[in-house]
C-alpha cells in the first residue's frame, strides 16, 4: 500500500476556479505545504458548487438535531460503541455510524481522509473536516500501528491484514475529527439516546441472544469466549441465574460489536489472544441453549462491483 500524496485544491474567490496547489516557493519563502500546515488555506475543496450550495442553501441547526436524534432512536447500538474489558473498565462513546449520520446531516461540509505518510512500523493517517458555510476547518492525524494482538504478544499485520487495520485506523480519526468539529451537546444526546434505544430492544431476549451469537460468529468469537467473559452462560436462564440483567448484558455486547467493527478494540484485545482459534462448543442440552441453526450466517447479498472507498462519505 502506498502512500501517495493526495492532490491540493484551492478555490480562486474571485473567479470561482479550483486551482491545483504545488509545493513550490511562495510569497516570503513559504511553500503551499507551509501555508497548508498553518491553516492558512482550506483543504480538499474539490468542486465550486459545494460552496455556491452552502451560501444558497444554509442549513437548520434546529433540523439537524432533530433529525439526528430521531435517528438515535431507531439506531440504537449502531450509534454508540461499549468496550468492557477483563479488569470491569468499561470504555464507551459515539460511534463512527453516529460521526457519519451527524456529517451527512450537517451539510454543506467535507470530510477527507487519508494517509498522509506510511512507515514499515505504522500509518500516519490525517483527516480534515471543512465547514463551507463558516469557512471552520480541523484536521486530526493520529498514528495507526501495523501491529495485531496475537498470543505471546503483538506483531505486525500480514499484507492481507493491512487493508482492515488501515480501515479501522482511519474510521477511528475520521470520527474523532467529525465529533469535535460538530456541536458536542446534540452529539453527547445522540448517543445517550441510542444508549437508552438499545436497552428497549423490543425482541425477545432469547432472540437477541442467537442474533448477537450470529453477528459475533462473523468475527470469530466463539460462544465459550463469550461465557468466559461474562462469567455465566450466555442464555436467558444463565443470565438470570447469575443474577445480572439480560438486556444489559446483550445492550453491552451489541456495542461491543460496534466497537470491534469500528477499530476502537479487537477480538484479541477484549477476549484474550490465547482464546483466539477456538472452535466454537456443540451446542449443550441446558434450558434455553442456542442451537446451531440459531446461529447459522445469513446469506449476504453481492456486492456490487466498483472501486468506492470504504471511508467516502
Amino acid at each position: 500500500m502506498s502512500a501517495a500524496n493526495p492532490q491540493r485544491e484551492q478555490l480562486d474567490p474571485e473567479t470561482g476556479e479550483i486551482m491545483e496547489m504545488t509545493d513550490s516557493p511562495m510569497g516570503g519563502g513559504r511553500t503551499a505545504g507551509d501555508l497548508i500546515s498553518a491553516g492558512s488555506q482550506i483543504l480538499q475543496i474539490r468542486t465550486k458548487n459545494q460552496l455556491m450550495v452552502a451560501l444558497q442553501r444554509p442549513r437548520d441547526v434546529k433540523s439537524f438535531e432533530t433529525k439526528l436524534l430521531a435517528m438515535a432512536a431507531e439506531a440504537g447500538e449502531d450509534f454508540f460503541y461499549l468496550i468492557r474489558y477483563k479488569d470491569g473498565t468499561i470504555i464507551e462513546g459515539p460511534g463512527v455510524g453516529l460521526a457519519r449520520a451527524a456529517v451527512s446531516l450537517w451539510g454543506n461540509c467535507a470530510v477527507d481522509t487519508r494517509i498522509e505518510q506510511e512507515t514499515h512500523e505504522a500509518f500516519l493517517v490525517r483527516s480534515d473536516f471543512v465547514d463551507f458555510e463558516t469557512n471552520y476547518s480541523r484536521s486530526e492525524t493520529k498514528r495507526v500501528a501495523k501491529m495485531v494482538a496475537r498470543k505471546g504478544g503483538y506483531v505486525r499485520a500480514t499484507d492481507k491484514a493491512l487493508d482492515l487495520v488501515y480501515q479501522q485506523g482511519a474510521s477511528k480519526v475520521e470520527r474523532d475529527c467529525i465529533l469535535r468539529s460538530l456541536p458536542k451537546h446534540v452529539i453527547e444526546r445522540a448517543f445517550e439516546l441510542a444508549k437508552v434505544a438499545a436497552l428497549q430492544e423490543k425482541a425477545p431476549i432469547q432472540q437477541q441472544i442467537a442474533r448477537i451469537l450470529r453477528r459475533f460468529g462473523e468475527l470469530h468469537v466463539t460462544l465459550a469466549m463469550i461465557e468466559k467473559q461474562i462469567g455465566c452462560p450466555f442464555t436467558e436462564e444463565g443470565i438470570k441465574k447469575a443474577e445480572k440483567n439480560a438486556a444489559e448484558v446483550c445492550a453491552s455486547f451489541r456495542g461491543l460489536i460496534t466497537a470491534i467493527k469500528g477499530g476502537d478494540t479487537t477480538v484479541e484485545e477484549t477476549f484474550g489472544a490465547q482464546d483466539a482459534g477456538q472452535q466454537a462448543p456443540a451446542a449443550s442440552q441446558r434450558p434455553g441453549a442456542i442451537t446451531p441453526e440459531d446461529v447459522a450466517p445469513r446469506q449476504q447479498p453481492q456486492p456490487a462491483k466498483g472501486n468506492g472507498s470504504a471511508l467516502e462519505l
